[in-house]
């Protein structure tokens, strides 16, 4: 008898927790809901907002909208209140119901799945008990008419994103889209995009990241232009802090490969096997990084009064006093015709002066300022580049003569080439180290462009 009351009372004890657990979990989820689209406000360049959120025992449904310059998109959330026994604390169903267009009209591309009930895109979410977030992403392959002349095909997107502590991982695979407008047609196939980012603690404000996107191929073909254009294409982008968190630090580069432009008629078809171009920023003071993150969400939507400007040159101040680098290379070009590089670095040296004034001082800066570049280029690609530029192209020529003549370029191994060191003290180009009225003349030029003013008629611009 003693063991059938403990049963019985156990029992009740977990049917009554089996009751309760969802209720609890509900009033949980929907918090964290609720503040996650807070936070995607905050942070996006359009408006999202929680239209409604219905919650009750097990389940709970919300919509929210995205506004952006009169677009509206609405999505659909169709919440389960855990736990269940596949170990997950809920999961989550979003899927587009609705886009407008700034005169009401729904958009175009909701007409291209078959049925009024197929979501363009659909996001399967679940909470684990071991914590984090998994969600899985799907749009089917569709068509529409976007308007008489236009027509798109969608080949459809799987992907998913996830994030458990501290990690964070993104893969989506989509197989392509057409574009036909008239008799031109552009095609993208082949499309990928990974992501995984990674930090030391919930609270360490940047990621170490790494990005990468792969265009199989790209097409596009004009029969009314009689022109053709196709290549690949990859996108790199990595960024993290240094090892003592006191700066950051990002490299992107853009690739494309096996690119073939043929303009028509009897111009000659232009033919890249590959050529990148790359951006690397190094020291940026990541103080001054989230300031500006800040900054940027707080005013996006916003005209900056002098309050907010004195505060934005203070940050940008902060972000100028450590020793920053930006280098902005093409690690290579090679083509039917010829090769090129080019590579140029400016870098400020550390900043000796500690005042925490609004106003950049535009003289200190350049005293700072450390430059160096070199570039290499094959002759006869400048000559297919100039024939195919025509008049233009012409005179760029005669000015690069007499460039090389003035010593600012040198002509090696069938390329033009030419490097340079500089400083507010010395600028070197070639080896050779420019005059003192030179190096006026420079330094007068490069105050033009940091102040936006025209300087050359008071420089004797060489």
């Amino acid at each position: 008898m003693k063991l059938r009351v403990i049963t019985i009372v156990g029992l009740t004890v977990i049917a009554a927790a089996l009751l309760v657990t969802p209720y609890v979990v509900g009033q949980n989820i929907e918090s964290s809901f609720k503040a996650e689209i807070a936070r995607a406000d905050e942070g996006m360049d359009f408006d999202i907002r929680l239209e409604r959120y219905d919650r009750g025992w097990f389940s709970a449904v919300a919509d929210v909208t995205g506004a952006y310059e009169g677009h509206r998109v609405r999505m659909t959330y169709d919440i389960t209140h855990g736990p269940w026994p596949n170990l997950n604390w809920a999961s989550i169903e979003g899927r587009i119901t609705d886009a407008q267009e700034p005169d009401g009209q729904r958009m175009a591309w909701m007409s291209m799945f078959d049925g009024d009930d197929v979501a363009a895109l659909t996001l399967d979410s679940t909470i684990p008990f071991t914590g984090g977030i998994d969600i899985e992403l799907f749009s089917p392959a569709g068509r529409a008419q976007l308007n008489p002349e236009t027509q798109l095909v969608w080949r459809g997107l799987t992907g998913m994103i996830s994030q458990h502590g501290n990690q964070r991982e993104l893969h989506i695979d989509m197989p392509g889209l057409n574009l036909t407008e008239g008799q031109g047609i552009g095609k993208i196939a082949g499309i990928t995009i990974d992501g995984h980012g990674e930090r030391d603690s919930a609270d360490a404000p940047l990621w170490n990241q790494k990005f990468d996107v792969s265009v199989a191929s790209v097409s596009l073909d004009d029969p009314t232009q009689d022109v053709s254009l196709n290549l690949s294409a990859s996108l790199a982008h990595e960024s993290s802090p240094s090892a003592d968190g006191q700066t950051y630090g990002m490299n992107t580069t853009l690739g494309v490969s096996d690119l073939t432009l043929d303009p028509g008629g009897q111009e000659e078809v232009v033919r890249i096997n590959s050529a990148a171009i790359a951006y690397r920023l190094e020291g940026f003071e990541t103080s001054a990084l989230n300031a500006l993150t800040d900054f940027i969400a707080k005013h996006q939507d916003n005209t900056l009064d002098e309050t907010a400007r004195q505060r934005l040159q203070q940050i940008i101040g902060q972000a100028l006093a450590g020793n920053p680098k930006l280098t902005v290379a093409i690690p290579r070009v090679d083509s039917a015709r010829g090769q090129m590089q080019a590579e140029l670095s400016l870098a400020l040296a550390p900043s000796s002066s500690t005042s925490q004034g609004t106003a950049i001082n535009v003289a200190a800066l350049m005293d700072r300022m450390r430059l160096e570049g070199n570039t290499a280029i094959d002759i006869s690609l400048l000559r297919q580049w100039a024939s195919a530029s025509g008049e233009n192209g012409q005179v760029t020529l005669k000015m690069l003569d007499d460039l090389v003549d003035q010593g600012y370029f040198r002509i090696q191994n069938e390329q033009v080439a030419s490097d340079i060191q500089a400083s507010a003290q010395l600028i070197r180009i070639n080896g050779r180290v420019l005059s003192d009225a030179e190096r006026r003349a420079w330094l007068m030029m490069a105050f033009g462009v940091l102040t936006g003013l025209d300087m050359s008629s008071a420089s004797g611009q060489p």
